[in-house]
C-alpha cells in the first residue's frame, strides 16, 4: 500500500491520495491532473523499500 502526501512549505498537508501500486499511483496522480508527480512515478520503475520517501515539490511516499 502507498500513502501520497503532499504538503505546502509550511508543512501544512494540502493534498493525498492511496494506491495499491506504482502503477496505481501513477494513473491516480494523472487523473488528478498532477502531470509532474506522474511523471516522477514515470521514472520509479518499482515500488520503493517500505517506510518514508521524499520526493520533489513536497511530495512524500509512504510505502508498507
Amino acid at each position: 500500500m502507498i500513502c501520497v502526501v503532499k504538503q505546502d512549505q509550511t508543512g501544512e498537508i494540502t493534498g493525498w491520495f492511496t494506491a495499491v501500486d506504482m502503477h496505481d499511483a501513477r494513473r491516480r496522480a494523472q487523473a488528478a491532473f498532477q502531470p509532474d508527480l506522474a511523471a516522477q512515478f514515470y521514472r520509479m520503475e518499482f515500488t520503493p523499500t517500505p517506510g518514508k520517501h521524499k520526493l520533489a515539490n513536497g511530495v512524500t511516499l509512504l510505502v508498507d
